[in-house]
């Protein structure tokens, strides 16, 4: 995996972004498909270059804990204790309250979003640099597999968006494991992070 990025790109990213582009980053697990995520424009040219569902809600990706108060209200003890073990990492935590400041674009109108902390100095120096979270999803058409390699992004997603980042091959090569802490906390999707690892540190058994 190839943790470098120049200034060059830094800069350039951080300018697409600003002006509302669709940027190609790594991440440890696959690589992303990721836009401001208070623009609302940039989020449906995500939906549409993807051929994504707009009933499918898009993750917020941070680059430090504390971006979380700039997407949720009232962020619960539990977000901080699975963040204080896991995080940055191959863990995406389902949270309530999203703020106002979301468009409803991103989590298909639902009060609740993912969050994701990548364990990728690229993407977490795209991420800083920006000074804000990104709303993002997987590098592919819809239905098609997730890229765990730059070689591996489809060119028809690479035409559409405004700058593609060559982070090498991704860390662990799958997705991270999704866990929703909207009320009881249950995995919706096991990826890196396997069920019994986080069981332990929540002393409960999960449900699927």
């Amino acid at each position: 995996m190839n943790d470098g990025i120049s200034q060059q790109i830094l800069s350039k990213s951080k300018s697409v972004l600003s002006d509302g582009g669709i940027i190609i980053f790594p991440t440890e697990t696959v690589y992303g498909l990721g836009a401001d995520i208070f623009n609302e424009e940039s989020i449906n040219r995500i939906y549409k270059i993807k051929g994504r569902d707009f009933n499918k809600p898009l993750a917020a990706h941070i680059s430090s804990i504390n971006q979380i108060e700039l997407i949720c209200d009232n962020v619960s003890d539990l977000f901080y204790k699975l963040a204080e073990k896991f995080l940055p990492g191959p863990l995406s935590i389902v949270v309530p309250n999203v703020n106002s400041n979301v468009p409803k674009i991103v989590t298909s109108g639902l009060n609740t979003i993912a969050i994701r902390y990548p364990d990728n100095d690229i993407c977490r120096k795209i991420i800083d640099n920006f000074n804000f979270p990104l709303a993002a999803t997987s590098a592919n058409v819809s239905g098609h597999t997730s890229p765990i390699n730059f070689s591996n992004i489809e060119k028809e997603i690479i035409n559409e968006v405004d700058l593609a980042v060559d982070g090498g091959e991704c860390y662990y090569k799958m997705e991270s494991t999704v866990i929703s802490i909207v009320s009881q906390p249950k995995i919706l999707r096991q990826g890196v992070l396997k069920k019994e690892v986080i069981e332990e540190v929540l002393n409960q058994k999960l449900n699927y």
